[in-house]
């Protein structure tokens, strides 16, 4: 298959009625993905709408589908959704805090097919130039997968990033006037950041 053909989605849940604040992991690795010619499509959403993320992965029909998971927070959202996406065949790759720190623990679920530790941008994407050849996992660094046989590996982890200009984000993955909040009085139009 080649890259132009793969396809993934990028799961960013949220709590209550978060505002003014972007889905900025998945932006750098939705950018990363597409600069290497595969297609990516961010889904923010509130933890309570499942059903939805499901409806719009289907859409999609994604060869892989990647969450951004915390320890403790919305665990139990994802796990859900994680569950049914595994019983409609789909292939699940966890990232993030959670699945960095405690990367065997995140891959002895049976819904977790791999899981990405540390900076996910170069891991993500060798995974999908990659994806379907077992044989070739192994040789990724940062990333944790299950063989055919559920057999857990967690290979060597990936030095960071050696030049982030690389990787600045591509805007146009998300509409940003969706995250364009006020600000006091004195400001109209203010957007969050990570530095």
């Amino acid at each position: 298959m080649d890259s132009a053909a793969k396809k993934m989605v990028l799961v960013s849940l949220f709590l209550g009625d978060v505002v003014g604040v972007p889905p900025l992991g998945p932006l750098y690795l939705a950018t990363a993905l597409t600069k290497n010619g595969f297609g990516a499509k961010i889904i923010h959403r509130k933890a309570e709408e499942i059903e939805a993320v499901i409806s719009e992965i289907e859409s999609y029909r994604p060869d892989l589908v990647g969450m951004s998971v915390f320890t403790g927070y919305n665990n139990i959202a994802y796990a859900e959704l994680c569950r049914k996406l595994k019983n409609r065949g789909y292939k699940i790759v966890l990232g993030n805090a959670h699945p960095s720190l405690l990367p065997e623990d995140s891959l002895r679920e049976d819904y977790v097919d791999f899981v990405v530790m540390g900076e996910g941008e170069e891991t993500l994407v060798e995974l999908m130039q990659n994806f379907g050849d077992e044989s070739k996992y192994s040789s990724i660094l940062g990333l944790g997968w299950k063989d055919g046989e559920g057999r857990i590996f967690i290979n060597p982890e990936r030095n960071f990033i050696a030049n982030l200009d690389d990787y600045l984000i591509d805007w146009s993955l998300i509409n940003v006037e969706d995250y364009l909040i006020p600000y006091f009085f004195k400001f109209k139009r203010v957007f969050t950041v990570t530095t």
